[in-house]
C-alpha cells in the first residue's frame, strides 16, 4: 500500500510541470556521475547504465559481436563459473542483464537494499573479469542458432529485419547478424568488442530506489573505478535516407502477409521533433482512434493491428509501421496506407490535434510505474540530452505545439513517394485473386 502511494504521488508530480519530482545529479568521489530519483518506501534499488557505441563496433563479418558479449557476461565472472553467478544471482533475489542496440551497449540491475554491496560487485565483476569460458561460448553460441532458426518462420521479424537492410543498406544499421557472422565470432572479439566500448567518459547511469546520494556516490566508486578514461570517439555515420519508395518482398507460405514499412523521420534534437511526435499519434500511434486504424481497419475491416511509431537513433529518425492482413487483401491495405499518407497533410483538424496532445500529456506518468522503468526513463534522458530539468518541460512542449506545426511538418515529411515496404507472405506484385 505503502508502494502504491509513493507511485500515486510520483505520478501526480511528474504531471504537474511545476512540481516536478526531483532529479538529483550524484558526483561519486572518483568523479563518476549518476542520476537518481530517491524512493525509500520499499527496499528495492534499480539502476541502468550504457556505453557509447552498440552493434556500431561489430566488425565486419562479425555482425553480433556486441550481442555475443552482452550474452555472455553473465555466464561466468571472476572466481564465479556460469552457474555459481546464477546461482548467487537468484540466492540475492537480484536481476543483472546485458544488451547492445543500434548505439549502445548497456546494463541493468534490480536489487533489495540489503543486498546491494554484493550485487554491485557482481555487475562490476561481469564486467570487468568475464570468463568467457569455452562450453559457455559454445552454449550461447547455439542459443544463437536456435534464435536464429525460429526467426526463419516468424514473418515479423522476417519483415523487421529486410527493411532495415534495405532501408539503412551500406550503413550500420543495416547490418544483421545471421549464422554465418555467429560463427565467424571468437573470444578475443568479445574481449577486443569490451576494450573499445568500456570507459567513463562516455559512461550514463540511472538509478531509482532506496539509496541515498551519499551511498549511491560510493557504490559508483565500488563498481565502475575499473573503467578506463578515454574517448573512443565514435562519430556519427553519415546516412542520406532513401528519396524513393520501394516494395521489397520475401515468400513465405502463410495465411496472412506481414509487412514493415517507413520512410525519413527526424533525429531527437531536432526542433520539430515534438510536432512529429503529435502527428504520430494522429497517424497510427494512437491505437483505436488514429487514422490508419479507422481506415484499415475499421472502415474496410482489411487488418487488426496496423501502426505507425518514431523511431529515433544518433545517426537517423525514421517513421515505422506494421501491417498483417490475409494475403488477398494486403493489396488493398497497402493502398490505404499511402492515401492516409497522401491524403494526412490536408486533413488534420483541431480536434485530432487536442485528441492527440491530451492522451500524450495524461498517458506520460505511467510510465513511472517501477523503479525499472524510471531508472531506464532517466537513463534515456541522458542519452538523449535531454537536460535534467525535463519533467519540469515536457509536457509544455507537447502542449505547445499547434495545428500549424503539425500541418507543416506533415507537408514536409509524409509522402508516400518515401514508403518502403518490406513484405513477408504469399505476395506476387500485381496479383489479383
Amino acid at each position: 500500500m505503502k508502494r502504491f502511494f509513493f507511485l500515486f504521488l510520483l505520478l501526480i508530480s511528474i504531471s504537474s510541470a511545476a512540481h516536478a519530482v526531483e532529479i538529483k545529479s550524484v558526483t561519486s568521489p572518483g568523479g563518476i556521475t549518476a542520476w537518481l530519483i530517491e524512493d525509500h518506501t520499499l527496499p528495492i534499488i534499480s539502476m541502468g547504465f550504457s556505453f557509447d557505441g552498440g552493434s556500431k563496433l561489430d566488425p565486419m563479418g562479425k555482425e553480433g559481436a556486441g550481442d555475443f558479449t552482452s550474452a555472455l557476461l553473465d555466464e561466468g565472472a571472476g572466481p564465479y563459473n556460469s552457474t555459481e553467478f546464477h546461482d548467487r544471482v537468484k540466492e540475492l533475489a537480484a536481476s543483472i542483464s546485458f544488451g547492445v542496440d543500434n548505439d549502445y551497449f548497456s546494463g541493468s540491475l534490480r536489487t533489495l537494499t540489503q543486498n546491494k554491496d554484493e550485487v554491485f560487485d557482481l555487475t562490476s565483476v561481469a564486467l570487468e573479469k568475464p570468463r568467457f569460458d569455452a562450453p559457455s561460448v559454445a552454449r550461447i553460441r547455439s542459443q544463437f542458432m536456435a534464435i536464429l532458426k525460429q526467426k526463419e518462420s516468424d514473418p515479423d521479424t522476417q519483415a523487421s529485419e529486410l527493411w532495415w537492410k534495405t532501408y539503412f543498406a551500406g550503413h550500420p544499421y543495416g547490418r544483421i547478424y545471421d549464422a554465418k557472422s555467429i560463427n565467424e565470432v571468437q573470444k578475443k572479439d568479445l574481449t577486443n568488442y569490451l576494450r573499445q566500448t568500456l570507459n567513463r567518459r562516455t559512461l550514463k547511469i540511472g538509478v531509482a530506489g532506496d539509496i541515498t546520494p551519499e551511498e549511491l556516490g560510493a557504490a559508483l566508486d565500488r563498481m565502475f573505478k575499473f573503467l578506463p578514461d578515454f574517448d573512443p570517439a565514435i562519430k556519427p555515420v553519415p546516412f542520406a535516407a532513401p528519396q524513393s519508395g520501394n516494395i521489397v518482398f520475401k515468400t513465405m507460405d502463410q495465411p496472412q502477409t506481414v509487412a514493415v514499412f517507413g520512410q525519413k523521420g527526424l533525429k531527437r534534437d531536432n526542433p520539430d521533433f515534438y510536432p512529429l511526435y503529435v502527428l504520430n499519434h494522429i497517424l497510427g500511434g494512437g491505437s483505436f482512434s488514429s487514422r490508419l486504424t479507422k481506415t484499415v481497419r475499421e472502415d474496410k475491416g482489411l487488418a487488426y493491428s496496423v501502426y505507425s511509431s518514431i523511431d529515433t537513433m544518433r545517426d537517423a529518425g525514421i517513421i515505422l509501421g506494421g501491417v498483417a492482413t490475409k494475403r488477398q487483401d494486403f493489396e488493398q491495405s497497402l493502398q490505404l496506407i499511402r492515401q492516409v499518407w497522401a491524403e494526412l497533410p490536408d486533413n488534420l483538424t483541431a480536434e485530432d490535434l487536442e485528441t492527440a496532445k491530451k492522451y500524450l500529456i495524461g498517458s506520460f506518468p505511467l510510465r513511472f510505474s517501477s523503479t525499472p522503468q524510471i531508472a531506464g526513463i532517466l537513463l534515456a534522458l541522458q542519452q538523449d540530452n535531454l537536460g535534467i530539468d525535463f519533467f519540469t518541460k515536457r509536457n509544455d512542449l507537447v502542449e505547445a505545439v499547434t495545428l500549424d506545426d503539425v500541418r507543416r511538418v506533415a507537408k514536409q515529411i509524409l509522402s508516400p513517394d518515401y514508403l518502403l515496404f518490406a513484405v513477408i507472405g504469399d505476395y506476387h506484385p500485381g496479383k489479383r485473386e
